[in-house]
């Protein structure tokens, strides 16, 4: 929940860039507070339903996707940098979050009820 501050903090300064009204910033920031919320009350409705989950996973990523291609990877374009050095630190920065995923190892171990589930994730050499 601490990385939402530097999350506020950015949008926050954003915005403040844009010269909004009082009105305008705080409702905007009113409603980027209840997101997040909202986001958990459907995970928890929806938890049960399988093609919902998948959907909603979907949409998630969809997003991010969105927001890196059109948002971020759009600034990075507009910098005075030689375009291969661009392309070469995405193809890097993606590559290495595809060996991090690979590495790591996501278990689940579910036990009887009265037992402590275990959420581990590893990195073989790092435990």
């Amino acid at each position: 929940a601490a990385h939402k501050f530097v999350i506020v903090f950015c949008v926050s300064l954003e915005l403040l860039q844009t010269e909004p009204t009082v009105l305008v910033f705080f409702s905007y920031l009113g409603t980027f507070s209840m997101v997040t919320p909202f986001g958990i009350g459907l995970g928890m409705v929806f938890s049960g339903d399988d093609l919902t989950v998948a959907v909603l996973q979907g949409l998630a990523g969809g997003t991010i996707l969105y927001v890196v291609m059109f948002e971020v990877l759009q600034r990075e374009k507009e910098k005075e940098v030689s375009g291969i050095f661009q392309l070469l630190g995405i193809v890097l920065g993606f590559s290495a979050m595809m060996v991090l995923e690979l590495l790591a190892h996501h278990d689940h171990c579910h036990k009887g009820k009265d037992d402590i589930s275990q959420n581990t994730t590893s990195i073989p050499g790092m435990n």
